[in-house]
């Protein structure tokens, strides 16, 4: 069962398909698989991905993939190793779960198992993948890289956002429900969860529609965003409507939710239900196209289209799935998207430009090209949302931060008398 399902997933991830959604629909197949199973399906299933740059495809490797997989993510060996590695001509000794060690100890596990030396971290990462990478100023770019390629080796914690209540409150909420969750102090909201995923759905009916399930690098983006009560806000890419649910929850009004996607848009219309009380405004709309009756905001939100490099440590899938053309694809978009958006601000108003992305042609050069293209538009420094003091302009959270997925985030002003 696991090496066909292994065989079947790496297919279907090479014709383009996530990983969690191919998953999710073998489960659905076949409900006689016990939790057990479908945990161990999980987990190899996504580590062969996870770890790939040193573990090769499983259609080359075959069991040793497999076995490769669980020696680096596990923490406790499965049954099932053992009968493997005998099969595959190993040790089964040799197989001593390296789940919760370092890099290099894993590098120097997998390489005692293959009887040979430790494989180099830097294939971990596509070999374009250094050459785009943004590097924050004085960072060695060797260390910064590496730094970047470990946070993707792990899978980070589920990330909660409270509503209604506040975040100490939904921490003692799961907590009662046999969930330990904790409370950080920004952004305000932030629940991270301490245990593995419970069950949302029938968690909810217990303790309420009091959160949502967003990443603490998306939070951050209301909170850099900053809108006030009463404030008429437009987020022009707005998918399932995650950040746009947040800003409505800070103004209190109806966000205007576009995108191209209506069943993107429908999920964001169920959610804000789910939610009584907040609502949206959605409307099907191609965001490099002017709005209607030329509408002018308080604040617009532009969370654009990317490479999605910063989710890697959740979908490691997209790690083969992304080249460079991609990035330059993205950033020839993003920068269409920003300007349609500046003119649909008022005087005064406020734009925000949000990736979950760290290659440089996606973040520092759009921003900078946008500056010298806008000229009434100014950059408007902020405290940084996890840290708060100094003044930064612009904003970066990277994976290592919560651990987290990572996010750029540039705010501007329009000048009074643009």
């Amino acid at each position: 069962m696991l090496r066909a399902i292994l065989a079947e997933a790496e297919r279907a991830v090479e014709d383009g398909r996530p990983l969690d959604a191919f998953v999710t629909a073998e489960f659905r197949r076949h409900p006689e698989w016990g939790s057990r199973d479908r945990r161990l399906i999980s987990r190899v299933a996504f580590a062969a991905l996870r770890w790939r740059g040193w573990l090769g495809r499983y259609a080359d490797g075959g069991d040793r993939v497999i076995l490769g997989a669980e020696l680096l993510e596990s923490v406790e060996r499965h049954p099932l190793m053992d009968r493997l590695a005998v099969a595959a001509g190993f040790d089964p000794a040799a197989l001593a779960p390296a789940g919760g060690a370092g890099l290099e100890e894993k590098a120097a596990a997998l390489g005692r198992l293959r009887g040979g030396p430790p494989p180099d971290w830097r294939l971990l990462a596509p070999a374009w993948f250094s050459e785009r990478l943004a590097v924050p100023p004085g960072a060695p770019p060797a260390e910064h890289l590496r730094r970047c390629v470990e946070a993707f080796q792990a899978r980070p914690p589920l990330w909660l956002r409270s509503v209604g209540i506040s975040a100490s409150e939904l921490a003692q909420r799961f907590g009662g429900a046999g969930f330990a969750a904790e409370a950080v102090d920004r952004p305000a909201g932030a629940v991270r969860l301490v245990a593995e995923r419970p069950p949302l759905p029938t968690l909810e009916r217990r303790i309420g529609a009091c959160f949502e399930t967003q990443d603490l690098a998306s939070q951050c983006v209301a909170a850099v965003a900053a809108p006030a009560a009463g404030e008429r806000w437009w987020d022009v890419c707005a998918g399932a409507g995650g950040k746009a649910l947040a800003l409505a929850e800070r103004t209190g009004v109806p966000v205007l939710a576009t995108d191209i996607r209506a069943r993107a848009l429908a999920e964001a219309e169920r959610r804000a239900r789910r939610l009584n009380g907040l609502a949206l405004e959605t409307r099907v709309h191609d965001g490099a196209a002017p709005l209607p009756g030329a509408a002018r905001f308080d604040g617009v939100l532009v969370d654009a289209p990317c490479s999605g490099i910063g989710m890697w440590s959740r979908r490691p899938d997209a790690r083969w799935q992304t080249g460079a053309e991609t990035v330059d694809a993205c950033a020839a978009m993003q920068i269409r998207l920003l300007i349609n958006a500046a003119a649909h601000v008022r005087p005064g108003g406020r734009l925000v430009y949000s990736v979950c992305t760290m290659t440089s042609a996606e973040t520092l050069e759009i921003a900078a090209a946008f500056s010298v293209a806008q000229r009434d538009f100014e950059p408007e420094a902020v405290p940084h949302p996890l840290t708060g003091g100094t003044l930064q302009w612009p904003i970066w959270v990277w994976p290592w931060a919560g651990p987290c997925g990572a996010m750029f985030i540039a705010r501007w002003r329009r000048r009074a008398d643009g």
